[in-house]
């Protein structure tokens, strides 16, 4: 019998990157979002985890259903 192989997903948030100690509570602040990551840029990243064997992509804090169609639109041509 063969196995089935697992689906491997991944999603993003839009966050800027918070480098934070053992001390430092990663919910204390609200982080700010990302200036140089709009839907065709997460799409462009997202191409990449396709490529790499990811099969479900979605997104997570700050990518909006406007990321999300152009991912749909993009990954249905």
């Amino acid at each position: 019998m063969r196995r089935k192989q697992p689906k491997i997903g991944a999603y993003a948030n839009a966050f800027t990157p918070h480098y934070h100690d053992s001390t430092d509570a990663a919910n204390k602040v609200t982080s700010p979002l990302r200036e140089d990551l709009g839907p065709s840029r997460y799409t462009a990243l997202a191409t990449q985890w396709r490529d790499s064997g990811t099969d479900i992509i979605g997104g997570f804090c700050g990518i909006g259903p406007d990321y999300i169609h152009a991912l749909a639109a993009y990954f249905r041509r």
